[in-house]
């Protein structure tokens, strides 16, 4: 179908908006077929430098080209975007770019163009990169206070069971290997704090696994079931693929178990080691406002949950469930750094972790990861 751009009542509409607008082909190379003047304005462009060529002359040596694959990766599939890139103007000048795309459809359900929606939000991006900062130096300061209380909680008895040690002479056997079991539990402590530390601190280099979700399926199952013992009840509410096709996620197999086992271990401490646990595993469709919410991007997604019916998290608790070094467990039982490890991996696949709760109802926590095709 040919687009008769100058009678277009919608055109017409946008001409003088103060968003630009493009509408792109499908039957090329995604050329410009029409720019409105907001857009040659945003870019330092004339008309006649744009049509007919593929948006991507935005693009340069800043770049992500993660954004530029999701932007493929969205038009190969038909699919609407939301996404931040950056791009540059026709003098070099670099902006932030909110770019959102959609495909259009003729009556007969045709593909006949993608209309783009651009905002430069450079602004409002550098307020929120140094509002980001500010909050980083804040939580490394929290986060230095914390380790030093940790690793102050295990120097304390190592210091004072070595010093009982020095008068051994006076203990009989039963003191002295308790001293020893002392000292070794808060060595390991130790270690424990620092071990996390590093996880928290490192973003893993290693390559991504593309793995197949039914497969998947059957190994969390699986791997679930075995973490848990006699006495608790296990469900699992699992819904089939949506289609046929075969889905993928991109992930480590070993970091979703430790994900799993720090949050099946959380539930057996709310449930005091009796109750039940519930596995959940669906797919769900992230539109652009709940991608926003969510803080993640559009499209389909493979979720898996862990809930409990233990005694729960209240509000203020659960607003900081994923910082560091936060934990509801008594001293010596936990870093309180596991969901904030968790947290970070999962945002790492490009992903999220979402928690609900409330006191003595239990809690759920929800992993958000991409699917791809």
């Amino acid at each position: 179908m040919k687009l008769d751009i100058k009678n277009d009542i919608l055109i017409q509409s946008i001409e003088h908006s103060n968003l630009a607008h493009t509408i792109s082909r499908v039957d090329g190379d995604m050329e410009l077929i029409y720019v409105n003047k907001a857009f040659l304005d945003q870019t330092g462009y004339e008309h006649a430098e744009v049509i007919e060529r593929n948006c991507r002359f935005l693009q340069g040596d800043g770049t992500d080209p993660e954004a530029v694959k999701e932007i493929k990766r969205a038009l190969l599939n038909y699919e609407s975007l939301d996404i931040e890139i950056l791009n540059y103007k026709k003098d070099g000048t670099p902006f932030w770019n909110r770019l959102r795309m959609s495909p259009v459809y003729d009556e007969s359900k045709k593909l006949i163009a993608y209309i783009g929606i651009q905002s430069d939000i450079t602004l409002i991006y550098e307020q929120n990169r140094l509002e980001q900062d500010r909050q980083k130096l804040e939580a490394l300061g929290r986060l230095t206070g914390n380790i030093s209380h940790e690793i102050k909680n295990t120097l304390q008895p190592i210091k004072l069971m070595s010093e009982m040690l020095n008068d051994w002479q006076s203990m009989d056997d039963k003191q002295i290997k308790r001293c020893i079991e002392i000292l070794n539990e808060n060595v390991t402590l130790a270690n424990r704090v620092t071990q996390d530390v590093l996880s928290f601190s490192r973003k893993s280099s290693e390559e991504l696994e593309k793995m197949n979700t039914e497969d998947l399926r059957k190994d969390v199952s699986l791997f679930v079931k075995n973490l848990l013992h006699s006495r608790l009840k296990f469900l699992k509410i699992i819904q089939d693929k949506p289609s046929d096709e075969d889905y993928f996620v991109e992930i480590k197999h070993n970091h979703l178990h430790q994900i799993l086992i720090n949050l099946v271990n959380n539930a057996l401490h709310a449930m005091d080691d009796k109750g039940r646990l519930t596995l959940h595993w669906h797919y769900e469709d992230v539109d652009p406002m709940k991608a926003t919410e969510m803080g993640i991007g559009t499209g389909k997604y493979l979720c898996i949950g862990i809930e409990d019916n233990g005694h729960g998290m209240s509000e203020k608790n659960m607003e900081s469930a994923f910082d560091p070094f936060f934990s509801t467990k008594p001293v010596g039982e936990g870093t309180g750094l596991g969901l904030s490890i968790s947290y970070r991996i999962v945002k790492e696949w490009n992903g999220t972790i979402i928690a609900s709760s409330n006191e003595n109802e239990g809690a759920l926590f929800m992993l958000y990861i991409p699917v791809k095709h």
